[in-house]
Parts: C-alpha cells; sequence; structure tokens
C-alpha cells in the first residue's frame, strides 16, 4: 500500500517502466515503483487531480488538473515537458491519436461553455477547441475512424472529427460521465 496526501479519485495508469501513476486529491502525481512498492518522484500542480493519467508509447505521462492545465511528463524523472493551459478544470483522462494529437476537456460548471481540445503531444501546443458542450468528465474516446468520442452532463455524447469539427450528437435523457468504449 501506498498513501497519498488526501482522496484519490483519479484511475491509476501503468507504464511500460512498471511505474504505477495515480494523481490524488493532494494534487499530486505519483510514480510508484510496482516491484517495490516505493515512490520513485511526485509532480504537483497545486489543485486536486480527479483525471486518470495517460501513458504514451514513448512513456509520456498525461494528465489534466483542476488547476485548468495539461501537462506532458518524463515518465521516468517526473520532469515537465509541457503544459497547455485550459482555462478551468481538466477531469478528463487525455487520450492520444493515432498522429500523437492530446485530447481533454474542461468541466468549468456552466453548462454549454465547455471545451473539447486537440493538443500537440509533443509541443503542448493548441491545434483547435470546440466548445458548446455541458461540463465534460467523460473522457475522450479515439476510434479506428478518427472521431472522437465524448459524453457531457448536457445529456448528450459526441462524435467530433480530428479536426475538431462536430460529426454528430446522440441525446441520452441525462448527463454522461462514463466514458465511450
Amino acid at each position: 500500500e501506498f498513501a497519498t496526501g488526501d482522496v484519490i479519485e483519479s484511475t491509476p495508469a501503468l507504464g511500460h517502466n512498471g511505474y504505477l501513476y495515480i494523481g490524488s486529491n493532494d494534487g499530486k502525481l505519483y510514480a510508484i515503483d510496482t516491484r517495490t512498492a516505493f515512490k520513485v518522484w511526485e509532480f504537483n500542480t497545486g489543485k486536486r487531480i480527479a483525471s486518470a493519467p495517460t501513458v504514451g508509447v514513448d512513456g509520456t505521462v498525461y494528465l489534466g488538473s483542476s488547476n485548468g492545465k495539461v501537462y506532458a511528463l518524463n515518465g521516468e524523472t517526473g520532469a515537465e515537458k509541457w503544459h497547455f493551459n485550459a482555462g478551468s478544470w481538466v477531469q478528463t483522462s487525455p487520450a492520444i491519436g493515432p498522429d500523437g494529437t492530446i485530447y481533454a476537456g474542461t468541466a468549468n460548471g456552466v453548462n454549454t461553455s465547455n471545451k473539447m481540445y486537440g493538443i500537440n503531444g509533443s509541443t503542448g501546443a493548441k491545434i483547435w477547441e470546440t466548445s458548446g458542450f455541458g461540463e465534460l468528465h467523460s473522457a475522450p474516446s479515439v476510434g479506428a475512424n478518427g472521431l472522437i468520442y465524448f459524453g457531457s452532463n448536457d445529456n448528450k455524447v459526441y462524435a467530433l472529427e480530428s479536426n475538431g469539427t462536430l460529426k454528430w450528437e446522440f441525446e441520452t435523457g441525462d448527463g454522461v460521465s462514463s466514458s465511450p468504449a
């Protein structure tokens, strides 16, 4: 077992290096060596981390924080590679597209003003943003067809093209926090 400084809402991610990455409401992302159960490093965002980290094929760890930022970290050392300022809480777990684009959405408490972002996975530069959603707690999923699927608390499931253009929306009757598969 490993104790963090607060409640854990984040789902852990396992890296190819045997490290378990998990965020905590203490504002820190922890890298824990699964062989020894010892902390390898921690990265402090200063605000709650409810989103699950995502690990890229190169070992980069991507995460969102309620400080309004998406981060890319070196999975071995915890060193920050870049961060992207989304402007409000990022509770969705980042998704990685086949071209390395990072997709993450916001949850600012105001319906129809939340955004889904396409972010350059190498540099952290914004590629596009699409707005008009309720709070996004649902981690996006990227289909083999390149569409980005996610749910919203505005009672809809959305599909966006890889350039951020709305492809379709589906009315569910209640908010969607779970992630599509």
